[in-house]
């Protein structure tokens, strides 16, 4: 039942009806909802999804805590946490920080 319910979240997140029909937010708050089925789903996939929708929502101190997470995942290669460690000096402190 779990892991069905997590992948009608994930099509929803990849889906036309949020992220690619421009309801970012909707798209971003379902990627968070992700987080409860990590057990199903890999935490890159939650983490990378939650960076993704968040920071095309201008969420950016979502999707920097989500490139955090991903950046300290055990078992990612140098290259992988070099492209996030990159994209994590895109935030700036004078970055428009917007909260949920």
């Amino acid at each position: 039942w779990q892991s069905q319910t997590s992948g009608q979240y994930q099509r929803r997140v990849h889906g036309q009806r949020h992220l690619y029909s421009g309801n970012l937010v909707n798209a971003m708050q379902t990627a968070l909802r992700l987080r409860a089925y990590e057990d199903v789903l890999t935490p890159v996939a939650v983490n990378s999804l939650i960076a993704l929708s968040s920071f095309y929502a201008k969420y950016y101190s979502i999707c920097s805590k989500a490139l955090t997470k991903l950046e300290c995942l055990p078992f990612l290669n140098a290259e992988e946490k070099k492209i996030i460690e990159n994209f994590l000096f895109r935030f700036s402190p004078d970055t428009n920080l917007r909260i949920l």
